[in-house]
């Protein structure tokens, strides 16, 4: 099915965090303008939901993480996402019907306001929603296994896994390894005060 296409492609093609604008975000908000009438429809209102965060944990996360952090995970600090967002040549790079889509989604969610400049003004409730999303890292740092979930639990159940890690010197595959450190962090500052 098409629509199950869509949404297998954000993980295997747009694995957080990734910046706006992007092919990454980009990917999103076009599954997102094509699929979620569809999966809106559903007579399960849960499924409904499930499917938003399939398109919704991956770009929530990647605005949220470069609000603050940058690739490499240094931070800017806790105030760098209190007032406003900027996303610099989004309709150069990715179009006015994706800016409208990613609008929508930020007033839909209440994060705020976003301006055709690229400029989100954050509501209060909003900011703190964004700084809520760290608890998003954790889980969204593992696309690349779930990109490769039918791979693992039939073919190669070793993949990502064996010959990994810090004693062989080989790059992790099954995550991201900045993501799930800067969340494992944000969540430890939060809920250990």
């Amino acid at each position: 099915a098409p629509t199950a296409q869509a949404l297998r492609k954000i993980y295997a093609d747009a694995a957080p965090p990734f910046r706006l604008p992007s092919t990454e975000a980009s990917i999103c908000l076009q599954v997102w303008a094509d699929h979620r009438a569809k999966w809106q429809m559903s007579k399960s209102k849960a499924l409904s939901i499930l499917l938003d965060g399939i398109v919704l944990a991956p770009l929530l996360t990647s605005i949220a993480y470069f609000a603050r952090w940058d690739e490499a995970g240094l931070d800017s600090g806790p105030d760098s996402m209190t007032q406003s967002l900027r996303f610099p040549n989004m309709v150069t790079q990715m179009g006015e019907a994706a800016c409208e889509v990613l609008g929508g989604i930020i007033t839909e969610l209440n994060i705020g306001t976003m301006s055709s400049s690229g400029t989100v003004a954050l509501s209060s409730k909003g900011s703190l929603a964004l700084q809520r999303c760290y608890s998003y890292f954790v889980p969204t740092s593992y696309s690349p296994l779930l990109s490769r979930f039918k791979h693992v639990l039939i073919e190669d159940p070793s993949w990502g896994f064996v010959d990994m890690g810090q004693d062989t010197g080989e790059e992790e595959e099954h995550v991201n390894r900045v993501l799930n450190v800067v969340g494992s962090g944000a969540q430890h500052k939060t809920l250990f005060k």
